[in-house]
C-alpha cells in the first residue's frame, strides 16, 4: 500500500476558514487546506485508516488546539473532525491526546452552548456514550493544569472532570494516563508529573483504586490490543519467538486487580 506525499509548494493553498455549526447535528466538515494538497492528504489518511482497520493497529493523535503552523490549523485537532472517520471505520482503535482542559470550543457544539458542554471533550464524550462498543479513547498527556498551585483552578478542573465522567464514562473505560514526553520535559515540574496526576485524580476527581487502575494501566492495554486474542498481541508474540525471547513476558498484560 503506497502513500504518496505531495509538496505543498505545488498547490494553490487558501486560508482555512473556521468551521460552521450545522443544525442537523451531523459531523462538520474539516477546515480545508485547499487545492490538490487537501485531496491527496485525505486520500493518504483513507489508506491509513483502511490499513489500521485491517491489521487492528492503534492510532494516537494530537488533539489539542496547539502547534498550528498557520491560522486555524490547530482547529483540525477538534474531535469533531474525527467523527466521519469513526463512522466509516467503527472498529478503528483511536486515542486522542491531551484530554482534560475543557477550554476549546468544538465545531460540533450547539451554537448557543457554553463551556464545558461546548468543549472538545464533550464532543468526544457524546460519541463515546452513543458508541459503547467503539474503540475511541483519550489520554491525559501534558495536563499540567492539574499541577497548578492555584487550588481553586484545580478544584474547578476536578469538577469538570467529574461532570464529564458522570455524563459519558461512568465506569472510566476510555480515559488513560499519558505524559507527552519529551515535550513535557520543558515544564518545571515534569519530574513529578505522574505523581501529581495521580494525586489530582484521587483528591480532586475522587477516583477509587479500581478506577485509578483503569486509567493508569488497563485502559491502555485495551486501547493497544495487548491482551490475548488481539492482533497486536499476536504480532508481539511472533516477534518474541522470532528473536528467541520468552513470550511469557507478555502475560504481564493479562493480570488486572
Amino acid at each position: 500500500m503506497a502513500v504518496h506525499l505531495v509538496s505543498p509548494w505545488n498547490t494553490e493553498a487558501s486560508q482555512p476558514q473556521l468551521p460552521r455549526f450545522g443544525p442537523d447535528g451531523q459531523p462538520p466538515e474539516s477546515p480545508q487546506l485547499g487545492g490538490r494538497l487537501s485531496d491527496d492528504l485525505n486520500a493518504a489518511m483513507e489508506e491509513l485508516f483502511q490499513l489500521c482497520t485491517a491489521l487492528d493497529i492503534p492510532i494516537l493523535s494530537h488533539a489539542a488546539a496547539s502547534n498550528g503552523a498557520g491560522p486555524h490549523y490547530s482547529d483540525r485537532g477538534d474531535p469533531a473532525f474525527w467523527l466521519p472517520a469513526l463512522v466509516k471505520y467503527p472498529t478503528l482503535r483511536l486515542c486522542l491526546a491531551h484530554f482534560g482542559r475543557f477550554t476549546y470550543r468544538s465545531a460540533a457544539a450547539e451554537q448557543d452552548s457554553s463551556l464545558p458542554e461546548s468543549s472538545w471533550e464533550w464532543t468526544l464524550g457524546r460519541y463515546m456514550k452513543s458508541n459503547r462498543e467503539g474503540r475511541l479513547f483519550a489520554d491525559l498527556s501534558y495536563l499540567t493544569e492539574a499541577q497548578t498551585s492555584d487550588a481553586d483552578s484545580r478544584r474547578k478542573l476536578g469538577r469538570q472532570m467529574r461532570q464529564y465522567i458522570s455524563e459519558f464514562d461512568p465506569k472510566l473505560e476510555r480515559l488513560l494516563y499519558g505524559s507527552d514526553w519529551i515535550m513535557l520535559g520543558k515544564e518545571p515540574r515534569n519530574e513529578s508529573f505522574a505523581t501529581d496526576i495521580v494525586r489530582f485524580l484521587k483528591s480532586e476527581v475522587g477516583l477509587t483504586l479500581p478506577t485509578m487502575e483503569r486509567v493508569l494501566r488497563s485502559n491502555a492495554i485495551r486501547f493497544l490490543g495487548l491482551t490475548p486474542g488481539n492482533a497486536t498481541r499476536a504480532r508481539l508474540t511472533s516477534f518474541y519467538k522470532r528473536h528467541d525471547m520468552n513470550p511469557q513476558r507478555l502475560e504481564v498484560f493479562d493480570a488486572t486487580i
